[in-house]
């Protein structure tokens, strides 16, 4: 089931849904030659909501190798699953909407944004790689 995490990232509440399965498919195809980075950072920092410059900046050196098109597309895919939490009423607001998929809360600086992807990865593929593809059961 997809049940959504939250997350409280900079003060405000995040809700954060897994990628359908194929959507998935195409992030592993994009990022597959960072995923030894993303899977470090994993190791290295349990709580996402502390991430620092230092322990993203290999993430970003590889980011910057990547065509403008296919960082939009991680970016707004990841963005799109992600909701924030109104502290009066509790509902949960997209934090993308629009036809372009606009941020809707001007207060999502970078630092934040990079943050609310790495959780939505993580989250949806991260242990794409720590599980072996052949050691899924068959009924039969």
């Amino acid at each position: 089931m997809n049940e959504p995490v939250e997350k409280e990232i900079n003060g405000h509440i995040y809700s954060f849904r897994k990628l359908d399965t194929f959507t998935q498919f195409h992030v592993v195809r994009k990022l597959s030659p960072a995923f030894m980075l993303f899977a470090d950072l994993a190791d290295k920092n349990a709580n996402f909501n502390e991430l620092d410059i230092e322990a993203i900046m290999p993430i970003m050196e590889f980011i910057s190798t990547m065509k403008e098109e296919d960082v939009n597309y991680l970016l707004k895919v990841c963005l799109n699953v992600v909701a924030r939490k109104n502290p009066q009423s509790g509902d949960l607001q997209k934090i993308l909407a629009g036809g372009n998929l606009q941020l809707m809360f001007q207060d999502i600086d970078l630092s934040t944004m990079i943050q609310l992807t790495v959780q939505v990865i993580m989250g949806s593929v991260g242990n794409f790689y720590n599980s072996p593809l052949g050691s899924t059961s068959q009924a039969g």
